[in-house]
């Protein structure tokens, strides 16, 4: 991943919204969104991966494949009521 995005290091973070309330989950969104290192997430949190991810991936099966279409620019309240996405 590093060789491809030219980054001498990247973060993998298990976890890192859990149990954080707002103000302090909305502080590590902004800076987990000027790093410039790679980020390697592991969240069960589909909202906190929509805001600090471009791309999302799931391990199903002992395959690795993408989890949804990931559009940054769309906001959690443009999602229809009652969107699930798959764990």
């Amino acid at each position: 991943m590093c060789k491809r995005t030219r980054c001498r290091h990247f973060h993998l973070l298990d976890e890192p919204s859990n149990g954080l309330d707002e103000e302090t989950r909305g502080r590590l969104v902004r800076i987990l969104g000027v790093l410039p290192q790679a980020l390697v997430l592991i969240s069960h949190d589909a909202r906190f991966r929509r805001q600090v991810t471009s791309h999302q991936y799931r391990l199903h099966n002992g395959a690795i494949g993408p989890l949804e279409p990931h559009d940054p620019r769309r906001r959690d309240s443009d999602r229809p009521s009652g969107h699930a996405m798959p764990e």
